[in-house]
């Protein structure tokens, strides 16, 4: 797939700007749960998602086919989501995942369970948010995203061994965070 990817990039650099359309078909999912998964509600991370694939799509040139695509926009947006909280001087990127329940459900074990999810979720993301930056993109990139220390190291301009130890210490942190709080759940 990245040969793919590296052929459609050289098409865009031509002037087909259709062959950015197919990359971006192909990763504007993954991308998206990746920034959901930093800020937390859907109408930030679809503003950074869009803003992602504009600048992505301006430093094209610059892609230098030494990594993968994927991993490439990864550090375009991570850097871009940073950026933009250092603009915004915001305390925390992420904010709690609002509690749905199906009001149109007629099973009362089913709304109960979704609700308990939703706490649960609620409850973890609230627990990433108090996680120091450097340790909470690295947790993200590889709990939530599943990208391998290499491609984390990459993406955040770090050794393999400080990647390790960070997602270490938030695994950690987070576990000392959570822990009375995920008791009342069992």
């Amino acid at each position: 797939m990245e040969h793919d990817d590296n052929q459609l990039i050289d098409e865009v650099l031509k002037g087909t700007t259709a062959s950015f359309d197919v990359l971006v078909q192909r990763y504007h999912s993954r991308l998206f749960g990746l920034m959901f998964h930093f800020c937390g509600n859907r109408e930030d991370a679809e503003d950074l998602t869009q803003e992602t694939w504009v600048l992505a799509y301006r430093k094209l040139g610059q892609f230098a086919y030494a990594s993968s695509f994927y991993t490439w926009l990864s550090r375009i947006a991570v850097n871009h989501m940073i950026s933009r909280r250092r603009k915004k001087q915001m305390d925390r990127v992420m904010e709690r995942i609002p509690l749905e329940a199906d009001e149109h459900s007629d099973k009362a074990p089913d709304v109960d369970e979704s609700l308990v999810a939703n706490e649960k979720r609620a409850l973890i993301q609230w627990g990433i948010s108090q996680l120091e930056q450097d340790r909470r993109t690295v947790l993200i990139l590889r709990d939530f995203d599943g990208l391998d220390y290499h491609q984390i190291a990459e993406i955040i301009s770090v050794p393999i061994g400080t990647v390790r130890s960070r997602l270490h210490r938030a695994r950690l942190d987070l576990h000392e965070l959570l822990k009375d709080k995920i008791a009342e759940f069992v």
